[in-house]
């Protein structure tokens, strides 16, 4: 038969052992630039093949659209205070603004 207090134990055990064993790699500034520019390539051709008539999309051009919108709001939403103050930590460690 097992203590009550076993579970406590494990955990703190598992507390003791430090951070899991994989490592978690944030993306660098540039990564994230990269990322950006191609996200805002997508947005602008999506944008083109609506407002300009291209119908690359089919019939969908409208959808395709709204969805590629609304994830780069989520997106801006989510991550944009955080990646404005890594860009702002950026410039003053570069002697910018």
């Amino acid at each position: 038969m097992r203590p009550l207090n076993f579970t406590v134990r494990r955990h703190e055990d598992a507390a003791a052992a430090g951070p899991p064993p994989y490592l978690v790699k944030t993306l660098s500034l540039a990564l994230k630039r990269a990322i950006a520019a191609a996200y805002l390539a997508v947005l602008i051709l999506c944008a083109s093949d609506y407002y300009l008539d291209w119908k690359l999309l089919g019939g969908a051009d409208r959808t395709v659209l709204a969805i590629v919108t609304f994830v780069g709001v989520l997106t801006a939403a989510r991550y944009g205070p955080a990646l404005v103050e890594e860009i702002r930590e950026y410039r003053r460690r570069q002697g910018g603004v």
